[in-house]
């Protein structure tokens, strides 16, 4: 359920500010009540918070910030990651020819491919790069759209 997902995207972000000492702040939140009825595929939204973190976050002096948010859309779930991070294009400049191909954005993009309810519907992240009015990078934004799966349109044989 939305509602576990969002236990767990919180005891990962508490526990990377564990271990990298308090480096970031965090939000969860959601626009609609009865997290616990509705469901997306698990673990896709943890591999944008991963890059995040890793390679947004990190990589900043200071002052780091993530957002997540799940929005409930006529027939969608919206799930929002957004990060004040370096910026993706901060990370090209850096790792030059070396260019980092990530295996679990393939992973995610492979598992959201079999996850779609049907063959026009294929559930692939917007990806925005976040600039300043001086068109300086100021962290990425991640969009997700889910299907919305509801308690009572689901198999209980299949949970």
């Amino acid at each position: 359920s939305i509602q576990q997902e969002m236990s767990l995207l919180e005891m990962y972000l508490e526990m990377e500010n564990i271990r990298f000492k308090v480096k970031f702040r965090f939000t969860i939140s959601a626009n609609f009540e009865n997290l616990h009825d509705f469901f997306i595929p698990p673990m896709i939204v943890m591999t944008y918070i991963e890059n995040a973190v890793w390679h947004g976050i990190l990589k900043k002096e200071k002052d780091g910030r993530i957002d997540v948010s799940f929005k409930r859309m006529d027939e969608l779930i919206k799930c929002i990651v957004e990060d004040n991070g370096v910026g993706r294009e901060i990370i090209k400049d850096q790792e030059g020819d070396e260019k980092h191909n990530s295996l679990g954005m393939y992973i995610t993009q492979r598992r959201l491919n079999y996850a779609q309810v049907n063959s026009e519907e294929v559930m692939t992240p917007v990806i925005t790069d976040l600039k300043d009015e001086k068109q300086n990078s100021i962290g990425t934004k991640v969009e997700i759209f889910f299907p919305l799966l509801h308690r009572s349109s689901i198999d209980p044989n299949h949970l």
